[in-house]
């Protein structure tokens, strides 16, 4: 049977997939005989789960790693997914979204159906949010808001709504709020092509304050003509049949948004769980109440349309969208949804959700587990997201147009720190032909721009996090079944950016010089800190590249690299048995506190002190033996928590990789429970569910 249509099957009274790893409780045999396995895994998810406290994601309609997800944003705005659970009002349905990236992100296009005249400052209108009234399911949404009924559903690069207008009005629009991204929109574009069909587009990005950039085009079509349009400015009263406008933000303005979204990554960051002293620049960032007011985007437009609903209270819509052109959204389109029956795009969808999840099948748990399984292994496929057009135009991360090969698609959206440690395998495993192609994605950004993937959103690269996650997720893709890409230039750029220095690895002269990195020096170019945290990712992506060389046969590759990874011994210090901030005179930097997460990246000493699964037996010795392990892991384990100091942290992604420091012969199982415990208290089928941190949805 081919790996990519093979079913894993676990028969289990709970299982959940947590840090990468399938964790089934047993079960005995005569109780498994009469299991029965999810008949329909989709029917088991539940999209509203992760849409409050943080998590941050999206409940809308999607298919797996779609390039369109609409979905609903609320008024609070919360980061990626746009919608929160607990707020009253929605803003409108955006056309993209990124599941809790940490920092505002995608949300372009927000359109909003309502009734009535169209007031004075439509870029403020919000209707209702009734959870009663609501319905989320895989690949399709349903909302009642205000009387006025909105079905979605897509495809990979396109979507159908259906809105229903109430019999008691004689008009309805459409609100298309294109200064409406989660972060600053610099260019728009609106055009009536017809009676019948708008387009546009509008240029967002800076990701966490960054210089990435992209543009968004979109076509949106109508199954009959609307009476009335207009357009407005942000400032001034709507005009009347307006037919077209583009606008520009001024050097200035765009200067200002782009440092007010700074402020706002600064701060979304530190409230994620960031440590420090409260007097640390970090501490005063996430104390503070109030931030600078967002500088006003002149020249940001947006549209409406009217439709004549006295007689006629439905209106069917379908939009395409694209990072090449509005005629390539065009084509999109029409070749992904022919006609006008968003139950046949419904029933699509859901056979694709259907072929993603059942390639694992579960049984013998209570609906609540079932649920819980079934709606992570969902979040983990919204995720990268295709980014070619259905005729393999690209736009690439050097501003240029480009081809993929027939029969495969380009992707985009690595949040590479967040997704390397767990995301990869799972899909390696269930998906190789598609991770193939991401993989070979990756390197079309290298040979675009000379480095692979760090963090990037769309077309552009962010920067954001730290080491070179680009090499334990080629590695690992390659190591658990996905191999349809070149792995011999796979290898190459890997050592190339890897030796040479460069914008992915600040402090790579350090680090090859004296084997770590000074806290007492800066680095310039890009996003460097955390020094500490920053080495054992360097570390982690030099074993990535000796494990993938020595499974391709090349031990002298592999060798080379090995000896690199010993550097966390540089910063280890016997005396207080952690790793610790060194400076460059060669001394450990005073006043060490292993929970203050001074040299370390959103976790603190304890976490990334037992993250090293590439030497643990030299880890064990190095804390002076199985039973001063034992200690210290019990330590840590003690509390499972999403944030917090002393205890395990399972909210935030290093510590996804902790159970694997539990696996020593002589360790007692008390650890080892306490990630079932975790599996058990801290994911439930609730909005809130997942704790803290669900970038990208890993």
């Amino acid at each position: 049977m081919r790996r990519s249509r093979q079913l894993v099957r676990l028969a289990a009274v709970a299982a959940v997939v947590s840090g990468g790893v399938l964790i089934p409780q047993a079960v005995s045999g005569s109780a498994q005989s009469s299991l029965g396995y999810v008949s329909d895994p989709v029917s088991a998810v539940n999209p509203l789960i992760g849409t409050s406290n943080g998590d941050d994601m999206f409940p809308g309609a999607g298919v797996p790693l779609g390039m369109i997800q609409w979905s609903p944003d609320t008024r609070s705005r919360p980061d990626g997914g746009g919608y929160e659970y607990d707020s009253s009002s929605i803003i409108g349905y955006s056309l993209t979204h990124l599941s809790g990236p940490g920092c505002p992100a995608e949300g372009d296009v927000p359109i909003l159906p309502t009734t009535g005249a169209i007031g004075t400052t439509p870029s403020s209108t919000t209707e209702p949010l009734d959870h009663r009234m609501e319905t989320a399911t895989p690949g399709y949404y349903q909302l009642d808001a205000g009387g006025i009924n909105t079905q979605l559903s897509t495809a990979t690069r396109s979507g159908i709504a259906k809105i229903t207008f109430p019999s008691s009005a004689s008009d309805g629009n459409l609100l298309f709020k294109l200064s409406g991204s989660e972060t600053p929109d610099t260019a728009t574009h609106f055009q009536v092509v017809s009676d019948k069909q708008v387009a546009g587009w509008v240029t967002s990005g800076y990701f966490c304050g960054a210089a990435n950039q992209y543009t968004l085009h979109f076509d949106m079509v109508f199954d009959r003509p609307f009476s009335a349009y207009g357009m407005w400015t942000n400032g001034s009263s709507p005009q009347a049949r307006k037919a077209a406008v583009t606008t520009r933000l001024s050097s200035a303005a765009k200067a200002a948004a782009v440092a007010q979204a700074k402020a706002q990554a600064k701060k979304a960051l530190a409230a994620a769980g960031l440590l420090g002293p409260a007097s640390s620049a970090v501490g005063r960032i996430r104390s503070a109440d109030t931030m600078a007011p967002q500088p006003p985007v002149s020249g940001a437009d947006g549209a409406y349309l009217t439709f004549d609903t006295g007689s006629n209270h439905v209106v069917m819509a379908k939009v395409g969208i694209s990072y090449v052109s509005t005629d390539n959204a065009t084509l999109n389109r029409m070749r992904e949804i022919a006609g006008w029956n968003l139950s046949r795009a419904k029933a699509a969808a859901h056979r694709a959700w259907y072929r993603a999840l059942s390639k694992l099948q579960i049984a013998g748990g209570t609906a609540a587990r079932e649920t819980t399984f079934y709606t992570a292994l969902y979040h983990s496929l919204l995720h990268p997201n295709v980014e070619s057009d259905i005729n393999g135009l690209y736009m690439g991360f050097d501003g240029q147009l480009h081809t993929v090969q027939p029969g495969h698609a380009e992707y985009a959206n690595y949040s590479g720190w967040d997704v390397y440690r767990s995301g990869v395998q799972l899909e390696a495993m269930l998906f190789p032909k598609r991770v193939s192609d991401i993989v070979n994605s990756m390197l079309d950004d290298y040979d675009q721009t000379g480095m692979l993937p760090k963090w990037n959103e769309d077309n552009g690269e962010a920067y954001i996090m730290v080491g070179d996650p680009s090499d334990p997720i080629i590695a690992d893709a390659y190591a658990f079944g996905a191999r349809r890409f070149d792995a011999g230039r796979a290898l190459s750029d890997m050592q190339t950016e890897a030796n040479v220095p460069g914008n992915i690895r600040p402090g790579l002269s350090y680090y090859e010089s004296i084997g770590y990195l000074p806290i007492d020096h800066t680095y310039g170019c890009c996003n460097y800190y955390g020094p500490v945290s920053t080495q054992e990712e360097y570390n982690a992506a030099d074993n990535s590249i000796a494990e993938m060389a020595t499974a391709m046969g090349k031990r002298g590759v592999a060798r080379t690299f090995e000896a690199r990874i010993n550097n966390w011994q540089n910063v280890f210090n016997p005396g207080s048995r952690f790793l610790q901030p060194k400076q460059l005179n060669g001394a450990f930097q005073p006043g060490f506190n292993p929970t203050s997460g001074n040299g370390f990246v959103e976790a603190d000493a304890y976490i990334y002190t037992a993250e090293l699964p590439f030497d643990l037996e030299g880890l064990v010795k190095a804390e002076g033996g199985d039973a001063n392990w034992t200690t210290f892991l019990n330590g840590v384990t003690s509390s499972v928590t999403a944030i917090g100091p002393t205890e395990i942290q399972m909210g935030n992604e290093p510590a996804s990789t902790f159970r694997g420091s539990t696996t020593t012969p002589a360790l007692p199982l008390r650890p080892r429970r306490s990630f079932e415990r975790f599996s058990t208290s801290c994911t439930r089928p609730r909005q809130e569910a997942w704790p803290a941190t669900t970038t990208l949805a890993r």
